[in-house]
This record gives C-alpha cells, structure tokens and sequence, in this order.
C-alpha cells in the first residue's frame, strides 16, 4: 500500500512538472509593434488592418496586409486556411516573428464584434 501511494506521488509530480514545461515553452508574449524590434522569439501583436493594403490569395493560403497600432505599422503575411470574415475585423492578433522587416504569422484571430450583433438584438 505505502508503495502505490508513493509511486503515485511520483508520476503526479512528473505530470504536474511536465505540464508546466510544455506550458512555459508555447507561450509567448504580448507585443506592440515598437516594441517588436530586435525580438527574435514567436509573439502575438494585436492591431488593425490597414484595409486598402489587404490582399488575400486563398489558391496559396496566403493573406498580406499592413498592420496598425498606436506604436506604428508594419507588413504582415500570414499563411495558413484562410479567415472568412477578415474583411469585416475590427481588430487581429497575429501569431509568429518578424523576419526581414515582414512579420510572419503563422496563427491569426480575428476580432470582429458584428459576430455577435445579431444574437445580441434577438434578445429581449
């Protein structure tokens, strides 16, 4: 019995301990597109399309635009499925690293608040 509980302990620990590594090694930070310079890890930087610089290629996956925020702008190319209702965002958060002066997204969520529009007017 003493041994059972103690080899649960163990393998408890090693779950807790493994979890928590997985975890700190996907996060990454949040960043404003100034403080983006010099940074060579994977980040999220949150901002708003530049509409007349979007460009979307749903043949290659590929989406291009400028991204702004209250610190600047700068091109942005993401690739992966593409998102139906990007136009129609309020705000993005791109995924990735800034490479050659061109941030490269691997994952983008959109934000875009008219999603919900409709559900909130049916209620009473």
């Amino acid at each position: 019995m003493r041994v059972g509980a103690i080899v649960s302990g163990v393998l408890a620990l090693g779950a807790a301990v493994g979890l928590t590594a997985v975890f700190v090694n996907n996060a990454s930070p949040y960043l404003t597109i100034h403080e983006l310079e010099g940074k060579d890890q994977t980040v999220h930087v949150v901002g708003k399309i530049v509409p007349s610089t979007l460009e979307q290629n749903t043949m290659a996956q590929e989406v291009r635009f400028e991204l702004k925020d209250d610190t600047g702008t700068m091109p942005v190319r993401y690739t992966g499925p593409p998102q139906s209702n990007l136009a129609a965002a309020q705000q993005v958060v791109v995924i990735g690293k800034k490479t050659n002066g061109t941030f490269e997204a691997k994952q983008m969520l959109v934000k875009c608040p008219s999603k919900y529009e409709s559900e909130n007017a049916k209620k009473p």
